[in-house]
């Protein structure tokens, strides 16, 4: 049986109530405090135009791990983002069992992303301290996955 980092979950249950709590505030931090309210889950298929993007990178989780229907953002921008307000954003955390059970068990997968902040037009906004709240959508690349022995998510998601 697969498990997921989903709450009620085999892998939510052995990590006390604390520890997840302090991993979503240590995620809020990195991410940036004014952009990050919390984070939440979402549908995996919401991250495979991410992964499909980056083959190179990606191509591993789909040839060697059955991959979950969920996943954890660890950001999730505030209402102060007028046409962003609620929208997840990466890293994005998941448990994944892998496809030949001989090869060991469940580990923990980071998507590490670099957000760009879209203009009305599709055009990147300035990079800056604060992301910009006036933004129309933001675009997410995939810099890098990080894979990880399921008890390391005290760690939090361990990018680069």
């Amino acid at each position: 049986m697969a498990r997921s980092c989903l709450p009620g979950s085999t892998l939510a249950a052995a990590v006390p109530t604390a520890l997840i709590a302090a991993l979503a505030a240590t995620l809020a931090c990195l991410a940036g405090a004014p952009a990050a309210r919390a984070g939440g889950t979402l549908a995996f298929t919401e991250l495979l135009p991410l992964l499909r993007g980056k083959p190179q990178l990606s191509g591993v989780l789909f040839q060697a791990y059955r991959l979950p229907a969920s996943a954890f953002a660890a950001v999730r921008l505030g209402p102060h983002f007028t046409h962003l307000g609620g929208r997840r954003l990466g890293p994005y955390l998941f448990e994944a069992q892998p496809l030949n059970p001989a090869t060991g068990g469940a580990v923990l997968i980071s998507l590490c992303t670099q957000p760009q902040f879209l203009d009305r037009a599709g055009r990147p906004l300035p990079a800056g301290e604060d992301p910009p709240i006036e933004a129309r959508d933001v675009r997410e690349d995939l810099t890098a996955i990080v894979i990880r022995e399921p008890s390391a998510i005290s760690a939090g998601p361990g990018c680069p």
